[in-house]
């Protein structure tokens, strides 16, 4: 006991040094204290306190060495766990713009593309995806159900938007995200066609008389294209029942004709031409024309009428002294009136009328368009007995004519020899002996199916 009881005492200052090492620690500059000499027993054991003062010192390293150990291994755990994370969750993002592209070919202005022209890079995906299956497969789901803006008639420049629709489970379960669903594609390299005028080969014929002209076309172009690949049809504007290949029948002067062209847009591209038209119309003008109205006789078309007509009166006077004499005499008994000796001056005109047929769309085979009347004075002189007589002549010209180079009048003919003497004047006894009785004639025979009206322009051949 007495021994366990002196091991006691003498290890009871070590059990207790711990505070002590404190006190020694804080205040080393008390060390001159005076009471130090007693404590000389445990100052010969230094060396046991020196290691016991360290002792603090190993724990606050190996505190420190473990809290580094903890952050490295949070670090190391949070690298892991990123890492996990990122292949178990993270999804590779695929810009679509970089491997949808569409190869364009054709013409400026001409060319169309639709869904079968979207190109997808799969190398590309295989690169990006890791994996050739899963690129494969998604080139055939972003071409399965697929929408492109209008893209007819494109020109370099123009933007193409294409919108995808793929299952987003599907994009999801491949660990897949879409930048997004939409991309524009600017169109490029196309080519510039060759402008060509479709219309520059046509040629335009006339045959007949304006309202009842004939327009007839023909294709003189040498260029394949348009000799063998285009269609060509006219139709008078507003009348589409009269559309025609070939011939326009009935047209007149001052119709507005619409000329058509028809072809394959593929043989267009394929010939690589721009048409900038694909219609051209031109009016009707200057061709021969039927005179439908008084204002149109002008005065030089009035005195080439008079020129045709009185060569007609003329050689109707020198027939007319039977005529002359039967007018102005009752009977023939006195034989110096009735041996015809009467001679006459030139023809004076004195009026000149048109009668235009009232149904123009709808002539007969034996109708006229229009006559034109000139009704003329001859003055006769009988050589016996120096008395001299005036005596009205009427020729006219049937379905009067105006073209660009001038008149055209067909034949004249003499009044009475065309109606073979079918009119009948109010008073015998005044026949042929004024104007007035002659276009009375006129005027009966003309108005069922004529409108008669007076040209009012004179010449007299001056």
């Amino acid at each position: 006991m007495e021994d366990n009881q002196e091991e006691n005492k003498t290890t009871t200052p070590e059990t207790t040094e711990k505070p002590v090492e404190q006190k020694q620690e804080v205040p080393k500059e008390e060390q001159p204290v005076q009471e130090q000499p007693k404590l000389e027993p445990p100052k010969q054991e230094t060396p046991k306190q020196e290691v016991k003062q360290e002792k603090p010192k190993k724990k606050k390293k190996a505190g420190l060495i473990a809290s580094i150990i903890i952050i490295l291994l949070a670090i190391i755990a949070g690298a892991v766990g990123g890492a996990v994370y990122a292949i178990v969750f993270a999804k590779t993002e695929v810009d679509l713009a970089k491997y949808v592209s569409i190869e364009f070919s054709g013409y400026e202005g001409y060319a169309s593309f639709d869904e079968e022209d979207l190109v997808i890079d799969q190398k590309g995906l295989k690169k990006l995806l890791d994996s050739k299956k899963t690129a494969q497969k998604l080139a055939e789901k972003l071409l399965a159900k697929v929408q492109m803006s209008e893209n007819e008639n494109v020109k370099n420049g123009d933007k193409i938007e294409v919108k995808f629709k793929v299952s987003e489970d599907w994009l999801k379960e491949n660990k897949i995200k879409l930048a997004s669903n939409t991309i524009k594609i600017e169109v490029k390299d196309l080519e510039e066609p060759n402008s060509i005028d479709l219309f520059e080969g046509l040629e335009f014929s006339y045959s007949g008389i304006s309202p009842n002209l004939t327009v007839s076309l023909k294709n003189t172009s040498s260029d394949n294209f348009v000799k063998n690949k285009v269609t060509y049809t006219m139709e008078k504007d507003g009348d589409e029942d009269s559309s025609s290949s070939y011939s326009l029948y009935n047209v007149a002067n001052g119709d507005k004709i619409i000329v058509s062209a028809t072809y394959s847009q593929s043989d267009l591209e394929s010939a690589g031409y721009a048409v900038a038209e694909d219609e051209y119309s031109f009016t009707v003008k200057d061709q021969a024309s039927y005179v439908e109205k008084a204002d149109e006789i002008t005065s030089d078309i009035q005195k080439t009428l008079e020129e045709k007509m009185l060569e007609k009166v003329k050689s109707i006077a020198k027939n007319s002294t039977y005529a002359v004499t039967s007018a102005y005499h009752e009977d023939f008994s006195d034989a110096e009136h009735y041996d015809y000796n009467l001679t006459n001056a030139d023809p004076e005109l004195v009026k000149m009328y048109i009668a235009v047929n009232k149904d123009m769309e709808d002539i007969g085979w034996y109708d006229s368009r229009n006559l034109v009347y000139g009704i003329y004075k001859v003055t006769f002189t009988d050589t016996t007995t120096s008395k001299t007589y005036d005596y009205y002549i009427a020729t006219y010209v049937e379905d009067l004519v105006t073209d660009e180079d001038g008149l055209y009048t067909g034949k004249t003919y003499y009044y009475n020899e065309y109606y073979n003497g079918s009119y009948t004047p109010a008073d015998d006894s005044d026949y042929h002996r004024s104007s007035d009785e002659v276009y009375k004639a006129i005027e009966e025979s003309t108005k069922e199916d004529y409108t008669l009206s007076e040209v009012n322009k004179m010449i007299n051949n001056k």
